[in-house]
């Protein structure tokens, strides 16, 4: 936070030739104090001759600016996915490991996840070990050095992530929630899984904080950021219930739901097989009859 001189000072160095600000990490202070991040920035861009350039997770910026088109992260293809990890372990013979496959899969091609990972694979000739450990440690691994920023550490970053203040209530309860399903939930089918009072407001709320996005019709959220939830803040019974209500008689009935008209004709369980699966192991697992009737429409 800017002193009375230091901001002096600064604003003095910036008046001295065109420059460009790079603030990163500017979620922080946003998420802090929203009005006075939105004031300095304004400031800023009352110098002459001065660009800001802002790295926030989310899509939510600074009010009264009229920002650029942002730049957006996307996930990384195998290739770019493979490439990076070799460079951070610092061994190319990476690319060729049967496990590697495998490993990026898990990492859901987000760099962050996969420059960890591959930090513990640094001086390894194999990645078998790295594999079973990601089996029994899952994003507990995903960190390098021991200061547990949110630079190395991704739990440190998706512990930051999901205390947001404004997404207590319905957005965490569907984070939740759609961390339990491999396959994301349709956006046609969400009235039937999710209950809260306004879906689309914790719906709009977690894609501006960047945790989730919709692909072909689908609330997905990263594979990486799923694990970690189930983990650390796993959704109760009573919000699943509805979800795996509706998957596992998808699974058992071989149907598919659609809109006013209900349960409609088969479909082989191509479009939801992930989901359904999920259902009828959760069945089996506390000993519902849905297991026994979902196995037997699987096989």
């Amino acid at each position: 936070q800017f002193t009375d001189s230091i901001e002096g000072h600064f604003i003095a160095e910036l008046c001295k030739g065109d420059c460009a600000l790079v603030i990163d990490n500017f979620e922080t202070p946003l998420r802090q104090d929203t009005a006075a991040c939105e004031a300095f920035v304004q400031q800023l861009l009352g110098v002459a001759g001065v660009w800001v350039v802002t790295c926030i997770q989310g899509s939510e910026v600074p009010a009264g600016v009229q920002w650029a088109e942002p730049v957006k992260l996307f996930k990384l293809s195998d290739e770019s996915a493979r490439a990076l990890f070799c460079e951070v372990s610092r061994n190319p013979a990476h690319a060729t490991d049967p496990c590697l496959g495998r490993l990026l899969t898990y990492m859901d091609g987000v760099p962050h996840a996969i420059q960890l990972l591959a930090a513990q694979a640094d001086g390894e000739e194999t990645l078998d070990v790295l594999e079973e450990r990601w089996r029994s440690e899952k994003t507990q691994l995903l960190q390098r050095g021991g200061d547990h920023t949110r630079d190395t550490d991704i739990e440190a970053a998706y512990k930051f992530a999901i205390e947001n203040p404004k997404l207590r209530g319905d957005p965490m309860k569907f984070a939740r929630l759609l961390a339990c399903l491999p396959f994301g939930i349709a956006e046609v089918d969400l009235p039937m899984l999710f209950d809260g009072e306004s879906p689309s407001r914790a719906i709009k709320l977690l894609k501006a904080a960047a945790l989730v996005y919709v692909e072909a019709g689908r609330l997905r959220m990263l594979a990486p950021l799923r694990e970690y939830i189930v983990r650390k803040a796993p959704a109760s019974s009573a919000e699943v219930l509805p979800a795996w209500k509706f998957y596992a008689r998808l699974a058992a009935r071989n149907e598919r739901y659609d809109g006013a008209r209900g349960f409609q004709g088969t479909f082989g369980l191509l479009n939801e097989y992930p989901n359904a699966f999920w259902a009828v192991e959760l069945a089996i697992e506390e000993g519902a009859p849905e297991g026994i009737s979902g196995a037997i429409a699987f096989g």
